[in-house]
């Protein structure tokens, strides 16, 4: 669990690939509303993996994660809050420069 909020909320690429082959995953299933600080701080069960939560709370507050910004582009079904991301799509994601 500490390993997928590092990656979901997570500014680098590399991070968020090397976490998608460690634990061979095809599609990354997101709650939209989860790239709001407040997600993580009214969930109780994201809070009991500290100083995790924490962290991803103030990655919120400074940035949009890799993740947040693929959601338009490698969604492959989408429904109310949900969106189901494909891993090869954001594999294929080039590292910024």
């Amino acid at each position: 669990m500490l390993d997928l909020i590092a990656a979901q909320y997570s500014e680098d690429i590399n991070q968020i690939n090397n976490f998608i082959q460690k634990y061979h995953i095809s599609f990354w299933l997101l709650e939209r509303s989860a790239f709001v600080p407040e997600y993580i701080a009214k969930n109780s069960w994201l809070q009991q993996y500290q100083p995790a939560a924490e962290q991803a709370i103030a990655k919120l507050n400074k940035t949009q994660p890799i993740l947040a910004t693929l959601i338009n582009s490698c969604t492959v079904f989408a429904a109310d809050n949900l969106v189901l991301l494909n891993t090869s799509c954001i594999e294929a994601t080039q590292p910024k420069k």
